[in-house]
């Protein structure tokens, strides 16, 4: 994500994805891949957990859920997301909301 646009939320994720569809120069991307996700610790940039995390409100973060939402609102543009450094829960809750929603 550019400029310093790092939440996986809706409108940074198309952001994202029309800004490369657009340097890339054409109209679908095989595979989009999510690097550090959003969360208080270990993210792009910085390892470990400091005192600054924990003091951070989860409400600063962008629900997980929504983030996969905002992928699937996309799947005409991408065809595989590939989402690295997540936790089994994150998996766990992939896998429950592909059942739920039928996603694409």
């Amino acid at each position: 994500m550019r400029d310093g646009q790092t939440r996986f939320n809706a409108q940074h994720i198309s952001s994202a994805i029309d800004g490369n569809l657009e340097r890339l120069q054409t109209d679908y991307i095989d595979i989009y891949q999510l690097h550090w996700p959003e969360r208080q610790a270990n993210f792009f940039g910085q390892r470990g957990y400091t005192e600054d995390m924990a003091a951070q409100s989860l409400d600063d973060l962008t629900p997980f859920l929504e983030t996969i939402q905002a992928l699937n609102d996309e799947i005409k543009k991408v065809a595989f997301v590939l989402m690295v450094y997540q936790t089994i829960r994150h998996g766990d809750s992939c896998a429950i909301y592909g059942k739920r929603t039928k996603m694409a």
